[in-house]
């Protein structure tokens, strides 16, 4: 459904927040393999590319990853920030513990032991469309953050996931009409009422990364993701950043230091 003020796009009726819970914690990551391939492999580029945007706006200090996964995102901030990390796998806590030695809250945003103004930056990483209060979650950032600190979010892109999975693309690419939602996301977020979304909850918007879908084997892909990502790049760029095309985009927003 599509709200009438703001225009965002959410899943109506909301699943049970306990059953949400539940699958991220025992199902989503069921094995090290699956681990691997979509969290560290596929992305590992992508998510060096995203760090050094973000540490433009904030070089160093303490931060805090939710939905951190492994920690493979986490390591790029090596060296030069004290890292921290909020998940719910079981088997992903497991890994980033053991692979990188991170310190990692097994549990929710809500429910982790930080005090506030504890850290400089807050990251979060193709998590935010499963939350299911994100203005309650966004308060509870400018809380964890000092004043003058930085939040960086990572959603699927809007526009290109509405062409992707509702038309005849869908049909072709996923046998069905209408495929807006096969991961479970609560919201779609379409870039202005984003930006309205953290300006309510004490944020200015600083800047938007642009970045591709996690790099599969083939050549015949990377080449069209490639070509894509340079369209997406030039209408950003025509458009004043009015049409962000790309498959991902990452908004990295100041706190309010009038806010409390």
């Amino acid at each position: 459904m599509r709200c009438p003020s703001c225009r965002l796009l959410y899943v109506n009726p909301q699943p049970d927040p306990r059953a949400v819970r539940e699958f991220f914690s025992s199902q989503y990551i069921p094995d090290d393999r699956l681990l691997q391939a979509n969290f560290d492999a596929w992305r590992r580029d992508a998510l060096a590319r995203e760090a050094a945007f973000i540490r433009q706006w904030a070089p160093s200090g303490r931060m805090v990853d939710v939905g951190c996964a492994g920690g493979v995102f986490l390591s790029c901030f090596e060296p030069g920030y004290d890292r921290h990390g909020i998940e719910l796998s079981t088997r992903a806590v497991e890994v980033a513990r053991r692979r990188f030695g991170l310190t990692v809250h097994q549990g929710t945003l809500g429910d982790a032991p930080f005090a506030e103004g504890t850290f400089d930056l807050v990251t979060i990483l193709d998590t935010f469309i499963y939350l299911p209060d994100p203005r309650g979650d966004l308060a509870r950032v400018r809380r964890l953050l000092r004043p003058g600190g930085c939040l960086a979010i990572e959603l699927p892109g809007y526009w290109w996931r509405l062409v992707r999975c509702h038309g005849p693309l869908s049909l072709a690419l996923r046998g069905g009409w209408s495929t807006m939602n096969p991961d479970c996301f609560l919201f779609f977020y379409a870039p202005r009422p984003f930006a309205r979304l953290l300006a309510l909850e004490g944020f200015t918007l600083v800047a938007v990364h642009q970045e591709n879908t996690p790099a599969r084997p083939g050549r015949l892909l990377s080449s069209a993701n490639r070509v894509y990502m340079a369209l997406s790049r030039t209408a950003a760029r025509i458009t004043a950043g009015r049409a962000l095309l790309a498959p991902k985009i990452l908004y990295v927003a100041r706190r309010d230091a009038s806010r409390p």
